[in-house]
């Protein structure tokens, strides 16, 4: 598969580590979704890093945390004393997928 062909979601994307790891999915060329229980506060994240890395044409969006669990392959980036309740609260969005946690 081609970077471009699969998607990822970033679960708590708008920390530092899920903000990291979004913006250099993207640097490379995957579709990125960072997602957060505010849309609009990941939007902001995403909005950040495009702007931070203008020489870049970044696949990289915001919304919530739903949003980013429609990826192909999800980055639980929570803290890792709410990851199991993040990736339960996602869990029929989660099932079949690739999920790796930064916990």
């Amino acid at each position: 598969m081609s970077a471009g062909s699969l998607s990822i979601g970033v679960l708590g994307g708008t920390g530092p580590a899920g903000t990291s790891v979004a913006a250099r999915l993207a640097s490379v060329g995957y579709p990125v979704i960072i997602g957060s229980r505010s849309a609009e506060r990941a939007e902001e994240k995403a909005r950040e890093i495009r702007d931070a890395w203008p020489s870049f044409s970044l696949d990289l969006r915001g919304g919530s945390n739903h949003d980013a669990a429609a990826g192909d392959v999800i980055v639980l980036a929570t803290p890792w004393d709410s990851a199991a309740t993040t990736a339960k609260e996602h869990e029929a969005e989660l099932a079949g997928k690739g999920v790796i946690s930064m916990a």
